[in-house]
């Protein structure tokens, strides 16, 4: 859309202008949308990975209600599915925990997952310290519980990991929506604006071409 918008409003220089001038309005922004990409895909990553900038925004996405929940729900799924995976490959539960915070990349999940460490370690069940947290959703305290006491630890994360991606993807698709409405929208009254504009280029040349014509020819004048 955002490319096709640079052939379609432009158009009016096609009679107004020349084809010369369409080409350079074209090329230009092609240019400013292969920018405008190249900073959302490569350079807005890269700030958010090597600068303070990006833990702002994680601790942010924690506080904030929406797009804030999709990455509260990646984290969980990324914690959740991580340690299940490590003790179901039989490694220690304390390593397991926080191998899961290292591999979320979010200081919260790894401070919590050290928290979480400590708790264990000094005679807590891991339920009550994971609540104790905030790491994970309202409710996933009872699932992790039965999950411990039953002996199904590994099962219960792996639930849990399944939901909390289920929630992630929603989310993302309906982000994925809205961003293609705004971008649609605006794309639309880019191009509404270039043809309007053609239109009152066009229409001051012939006001202008009609003012010479009857300055050079005053017999014609009634």
């Amino acid at each position: 859309v955002l490319v096709l918008s640079g052939f379609i409003g432009p158009l009016p220089e096609l009679v107004t202008g020349s084809a010369g001038a369409y080409g350079r309005q074209v090329v230009s922004h092609l240019l400013a949308v292969g920018g405008l990409l190249g900073l959302a895909f490569v350079g807005l990553p890269w700030l958010l990975r090597t600068t303070s900038l990006g833990d702002s925004v994680r601790a942010l996405a924690w506080r904030a209600p929406w797009p804030g929940s999709v990455y509260r729900a990646h984290v969980r799924e990324q914690w959740c599915r991580t340690l299940a995976a490590q003790i179901n490959a039989g490694l220690p539960l304390a390593e397991s925990v926080q191998t899961a915070g290292a591999v979320t990349a979010d200081a919260r999940a790894a401070a919590a997952s050290e928290a979480i460490v400590q708790a264990v370690a000094a005679g807590s069940e891991l339920a009550p310290a994971v609540d104790a947290t905030g790491l994970l959703a309202a409710g996933d305290g009872m699932m992790l519980v039965s999950g411990e006491r039953s002996g199904h630890l590994v099962q219960s994360l792996e639930g849990l990991a399944a939901g909390h991606g289920d929630q992630r993807d929603r989310g993302l698709r309906a982000a994925t929506m809205t961003l293609g409405t705004a971008v649609s929208l605006g794309v639309m009254l880019y191009v509404a604006a270039g043809i309007l504009g053609g239109f009152q280029s066009t229409n001051n040349e012939l006001q202008k071409a009609f003012e010479e014509i009857e300055r050079q020819t005053p017999y014609l004048r009634p």
